[in-house]
């Protein structure tokens, strides 16, 4: 009977929303630009279409985790943001994607009233190409925010992840022949222009997010976001491990730096595990040998393969991940070495690219500003210029070992990993590409009077530490304050996200005053 009852109500829900919807058609009908109409089923917790269409917000979901209330909302945008400066568009005018926002209040909140009168944080995503975290208990910063702090926390999956009309391997290949215009809108500029349509369907044209927290990618869009539009629509903006490098013309400057940061992480982990310095000399060798080492998926495995794993030595509990893959990495059957399946089935399930293909795409498109040039296999550059260093099977490594490689994607990937195989023409493309537009107004950053906090991690192997001081000290506005720390890694925000934006806040809201 409680079935039934339940399908009663969803049925009698749906068909309330449904003219209600249709009510608030007819009432924008002319209006002539994109309306919002909005439809909650609290109660009944039943699912609405999540189609888009003239921009409204299709609230139909909203589900409780403990201690909190979750509502969906998705909205309709431009593919191409009219105000963006893009040179010979062909793609039509019209075309709209979707874009998925997940809003997370305390239980105690979930009336619409309550909600829409809370202060509201805005979180942006590291990435790029990655969709937020899907919530399942009060725990964390953002159940710290909604509870303790009372606010409402809006989470973006920026557009092409998630639920945001996610940009699919099999949608890339499909659509192979557009793909070098349709990737160049989904840069920082679109996202903030996405994030700057959410804020007025969802506050009002007026309000201002209480707090935008960008962490890693995130932060460089927070930046894009804090040069374009500041203090008009940001009152506090928070950088985790996200202060994107301005100064360097060729992003492989930036990669150089980088690599400095991953040898030192290197020596950290052959200290702390000295055992494998050894399987990893042994293992680039047998994987440098004339028969490919080949996984069940199909991705070969080469001795820079295993060298890209040092991508873990910048993350939390990323030492203890490569450790285990390494400890069985290697066994003996009948007398001959090899590399065991264990070792290739957790090769296989390292990388994100076949659920993610943007991070790869994507990757060093981020640093392009406008200069005219392109990015051409950055890392790679960077890497080629200290080749004696960095070749994984070079006897000279001697008692320092192999050296790994971080957070870079490098032209090989798309030889060696599978579900990259099919992209490396589209991924060709874009490293080619030098008519990047300017991500960054740096005449209004410096002006920005938005209250501002970077929490920098000294330690840093994906964000350098100096190349970020440096742009805060002759870029950010003049309400910067800084929270530099040796406490964490790359991921301080996943680790201990509740203390570090507890600080953060605090240095902006003079309880924690300067010093």
């Amino acid at each position: 009977m409680r079935a039934a009852k339940a399908t009663s109500l969803c049925a009698k829900a749906v068909a309330s929303a449904r003219a209600r919807s249709e009510l608030a058609k007819r009432n924008n009908t002319n209006s002539g630009v994109m309306k919002t109409t909005t439809t909650t089923t609290t109660t009944t917790r039943c699912a609405l279409s999540s189609s888009t269409s003239g921009g409204r917000d299709d609230e139909g979901v909203s589900f409780a985790v403990p201690g909190l209330e979750v509502f969906d909302h998705a909205f309709a945008v431009p593919l191409l943001h009219p105000n963006l400066n893009y040179a010979s568009p062909t793609l039509t005018s019209t075309k709209t994607i979707q874009i998925f926002v997940r809003e997370i209040v305390s239980s105690a909140n979930k009336a619409k009233d309550k909600r829409e009168s809370l202060k509201t944080c805005l979180y942006l995503q590291g990435g790029p190409g990655f969709e937020c975290a899907r919530v399942q208990e009060i725990g964390g910063w953002i159940g710290h925010l909604a509870k303790e702090k009372n606010m409402r926390v809006l989470l973006l999956d920026q557009r092409g992840t998630g639920r945001s009309s996610p940009m699919t391997r099999q949608k890339l290949m499909r659509e192979e022949s557009s793909m070098h215009e349709t990737l160049q809108y989904y840069r920082a500029d679109s996202i903030v222009e996405d994030c700057e349509f959410v804020r007025k369907k969802m506050l009002g044209e007026e309000k201002k997010y209480d707090v935008v927290l960008g962490q890693s990618f995130g932060g460089f869009c927070l930046t894009t976001y804090l040069s374009r539009y500041g203090e008009e629509a940001i009152e506090m903006a928070l950088l985790t491990g996200g202060v994107p490098p301005l100064n360097n013309k060729d992003p492989k400057d930036s990669y150089a730096k980088l690599l400095e940061r991953v040898k030192t992480q290197t020596k950290k982990y052959y200290s702390r595990f000295p055992r494998d310095k050894e399987i990893m000399k042994e293992l680039a060798k047998l994987c440098d040998a004339k028969e490919q080492v080949k996984t069940l998926n199909g991705n070969i495995i080469s001795a820079r393969g295993v060298q890209a794993l040092g991508f873990s030595l910048g993350t939390a509990g990323g030492f203890e991940r490569l450790h285990y893959m390494l400890e069985n990495a290697i066994c003996e059957e009948n007398g001959k070495r090899r590399v065991s399946d264990e070792f290739m089935n957790a090769f296989d399930k390292f990388h994100p690219f076949d659920s993610n293909p943007l991070y790869a795409l994507m990757h060093e498109s981020i640093y392009m500003n406008g200069d005219g040039n392109s990015s051409n296999w950055a890392a790679e550059r960077a890497i080629k210029e200290r080749a004696s260093d960095w070749d994984p099977v070079a006897p000279e490594h001697g008692k320092d070992g192999v050296l790994f490689t971080g957070e870079m994607v490098l032209p090989f990937f798309y030889d060696e990993l599978s579900y990259l195989q099919p992209m490396k023409r589209v991924a060709q493309s874009l490293q080619d590409r030098t008519d990047w537009p300017k991500l960054y107004d740096l005449d209004k950053l410096r002006t920005c009077k938005t209250k501002t906090a970077c929490a920098l991690y000294l330690d840093d192997m994906f964000v350098d530490f100096d190349l970020a001081m440096d742009v805060v000290n002759n870029y950010m506005g003049p309400n910067v304050r800084v929270y530099a720390t040796n406490e964490y890694m790359h991921s301080g925000i996943r680790e201990d996200g509740k203390r570090i934006i507890d600080k953060m806040i605090a240095m902006l809201d003079d309880s924690d005053p300067l010093r």
